[in-house]
């Protein structure tokens, strides 16, 4: 019944030898997911900020989507996931992506296609970043569940971090 697979489930998260495999586990899935989240709302942006100023070389191409193998290879999705899981995320800055299709027809839609996605990690590196500091005064640091807490600090420092370095104009970066 529901109640005995509730009590089953409650004996299983009290058990410290459980949580000790199950919460950074779930602290890699967590960053796992931020991060591919975080690069696939970044390629997006570029892509609908260029089909604003009339470009749909993206949606030809298939990238107007939330769909994140659309802009990540599989052998750098698969390393990623994996190393997360054993919690050395390492692998996100060996990460291959395929960045949004965009031809931009004049100066302010390469200017506007090009800062979209970096105002993007931005945003999502502050929202991380506000909602990690909140929950530092909830969780104290010798809870179990801290790891989780800590993966959003993670995720949006990344961001800040990718904001940061797409705007070196080198190519491939956004800034180029």
């Amino acid at each position: 019944t529901w109640t005995d697979a509730l009590t089953w489930l409650s004996g299983m998260l009290s058990d410290p030898s459980v949580l000790g495999v199950l919460v950074p586990m779930l602290q890699g899935a967590l960053v796992f997911t931020l991060v591919v989240g975080s690069v696939v709302l970044h390629e997006v942006a570029h892509a609908d900020t260029a089909e604003h100023h009339g470009d749909l070389s993206a949606r030809m191409a298939g990238q107007m989507s939330w769909k994140p193998w659309r802009f990540m290879n599989v052998t750098s999705a698969t390393a990623l996931l994996v190393t997360s899981l054993l919690g050395t995320p390492v692998t996100v800055f060996f990460v291959v992506l395929h960045p949004a299709l965009t031809k931009p027809q004049n100066r302010r839609a390469l200017s506007d296609v090009g800062v979209v996605g970096p105002l993007v990690s931005l945003l999502l590196g502050v929202v991380l970043m506000s909602v990690y500091s909140l929950l530092t005064n909830v969780v104290p640091e010798q809870d179990v569940w801290r790891p989780l807490v800590d993966a959003l600090e993670f995720a949006g420092g990344l961001n800040i971090t990718f904001a940061i370095l797409n705007m070196i104009p080198i190519a491939p970066l956004d800034g180029a």
